[in-house]
């Protein structure tokens, strides 16, 4: 495939072929023919491949065991399906922890109790304020256990953020796990876009909201899609890549998908002659143009044909006149003034 191509063959047919109706009118006056100019969109073609526009890692929460790990990679989850659990250690010194708050915290309701029941026979105002302080500081740390539990059971159980398909797995069941650990990595749902690739005058021509259509390689139907953003810097081989995502979001895109991204460019003015006009010398193209009361030779650069017509870059302008009749002749009227004998 190439690189990049600047297709005008498609748009320039329709122009080439009205332009054709005038071809019969081409030799009629003295063997000329005029120059025509026409507005034609311009397209650029580039490789392009469907890809993630970006990933969720999953992490633990916690320092404990994989349990209950399942998923492999391809996997399709929902939003907030279960994963995975972690279990370890710290789960039983929390429960410890909370079943020894709550211990102490009805030991001290107690205590306070008979001090309120002897207050102030037999207990001072300085004990009382002692046991309530005990028990408000008893119930403090049962709710701070309580709290601790419940960040532990939470954290215990992996859940998907979104719904989605699973890439890459970097855990198996049963394997010790740190916090902050990744476990897998996933590819949300709508989170794909295509990215093509552009070279020459086509990777300076982007730019973002520009429209086209994505052709995929196995023969599907082309999707209408939309520049989103132009990634710089240019690649090590010069090319520019863009992200596109859907007009509309396609039933079913499958990652790693290749095919071809066609952008709609800014329309260019396209200089139009008969191909009758056009000689070849020593590899370089020419026209005859009748300029000042005489016939000029122009360089030119030809394009895309049709019917009879080419399009050209050149000194031409709309409206000139190009010889179409013995142009050869023409052309090499003075060749045997620079012709020269061998012998």
């Amino acid at each position: 495939m190439r690189r990049v191509g600047r297709v005008f063959a498609g748009a320039l047919c329709g122009v080439l072929a009205a332009v054709a109706v005038a071809a019969a009118d081409t030799g009629k006056a003295g063997g000329v023919a005029q120059v025509r100019t026409q507005e034609l969109p311009v397209r650029y073609r580039g490789y392009a491949r469907i890809e993630p526009i970006g990933t969720l890692t999953v992490h633990a929460l916690l320092d404990g065991t994989l349990k209950d790990f399942r998923v492999v990679p391809g996997a399709r989850v929902r939003a907030g399906e279960i994963l995975a659990r972690i279990a370890g250690p710290g789960f039983a010194s929390a429960r410890a922890a909370v079943a020894r708050a709550r211990a102490e915290l009805k030991l001290d309701r107690r205590r306070l109790a008979s001090v309120r029941a002897t207050y102030p026979a037999l207990s001072s105002r300085n004990e009382l304020d002692a046991a309530r302080a005990q028990v408000t500081d008893a119930r403090q740390r049962l709710d701070a256990a309580v709290a601790r539990l419940r960040y532990l059971e939470s954290g215990a159980v992996i859940r998907a953020p979104r719904a989605g398909t699973v890439v890459e797995t970097f855990a198996v069941d049963g394997e010790q796990v740190a916090q902050g650990a990744p476990l897998l990595r996933l590819q949300t749902r709508g989170g794909l876009w295509v990215k093509g690739v552009f070279y020459g005058r086509a990777a300076g021509a982007l730019h973002p909201g520009m429209h086209g259509r994505f052709e995929p390689a196995d023969g599907g139907s082309p999707v209408a899609v939309t520049v989103r953003s132009v990634l710089d810097p240019l690649r090590p081989d010069g090319g520019r890549a863009v992200g596109c995502e859907p007009a509309a979001k396609p039933a079913e895109w499958v990652n790693g998908s290749a095919g071809t991204l066609v952008l709609e460019g800014a329309p260019r003015m396209v200089t139009l002659v008969p191909e009758r006009a056009l000689v070849m010398d020593a590899g370089r193209w020419w026209v005859l143009v009748e300029r000042d009361g005489g016939v000029h030779r122009v360089e030119v650069a030809p394009g895309a044909r049709r019917d009879g017509w080419v399009a050209v870059r050149g000194a031409l302008h709309a409206g000139e006149a190009v010889v179409v009749r013995d142009v050869y002749r023409r052309f090499h009227h003075d060749f045997s003034r620079h012709f020269q004998n061998p012998s």
